[in-house]
């Protein structure tokens, strides 16, 4: 069985942490993982075209492929990738994919429409106190240098990526949240504490899934 689960989430609240738990936690259960992100392929356009990495390029290279390709453009481009290099793989293997920065509903539509019941969706919130101290602690340099130290910036930021103000072929991350499989992982506490919630998400939720497709 091949299971895709997608991550959906504002910057800075936790999906790359969510992303790294959840790949150990299945590789433990000797699942082959393998990981996607679809700010990955945006940055891989922005670079192409010889533009530097910050956060402004690459929302606008975004949203212009949402406007002129449709706003799943995006989700068919990795989605294409994942069945060239993974679903011709015999019945039998045992696969997590983990696609991760999902922002438009549109991108959750198309990963529906692409794999069916093998997709799930999880999203990961997190207060603005834990998104800043995550954004300081990683430093990213296409990510808003003013964000990281302006509380009222921070916010205006978190409020455009959930979709306030922003096209259709834009953020809407809230939207997103309420389209999940299940409840959100609330990242609000230590490391520990957010290991933790993956643990319990996934042996309720994921890994019965593996168990159900091999009986």
């Amino acid at each position: 069985m091949i299971l895709c689960v997608g991550l959906t989430g504002t910057l800075g609240s936790g999906k790359g942490s969510v992303a790294e738990i959840l790949s150990t936690l299945a590789r433990e259960q000797g699942l082959k993982v393998v990981y996607y992100s679809l700010s990955d392929e945006i940055r891989r356009e922005v670079e192409k075209r010889g533009i530097q990495l910050e956060r402004d390029a690459l929302k606008r290279t975004a949203n212009e492929f949402r406007s002129k390709f449709g706003n799943g453009v995006w989700a068919r481009i990795v989605a294409s990738k994942i069945k060239e290099e993974h679903l011709t793989l015999i019945e039998d293997t045992q696969m997590l994919i983990i696609i991760d920065a999902i922002r438009n509903i549109g991108e959750v539509h198309e990963l529906r429409l692409q794999f069916g019941n093998q997709f799930r969706l999880l999203a990961v919130t997190a207060p603005r106190q834990v998104i800043q101290e995550n954004l300081l602690r990683r430093r990213r340099h296409d990510e808003s240098k003013l964000a990281l130290l302006d509380k009222g910036e921070l916010g205006r930021l978190i409020e455009t990526e959930m979709g306030v103000g922003e096209p259709d072929f834009g953020h809407n991350v809230a939207a997103c949240i309420e389209a999940a499989d299940w409840l959100p992982i609330r990242n609000d506490g230590t490391l520990e504490d957010l290991e933790r919630k993956v643990i319990v998400l996934a042996e309720q939720h994921i890994f019965p899934l593996f168990a159900d497709a091999a009986t």
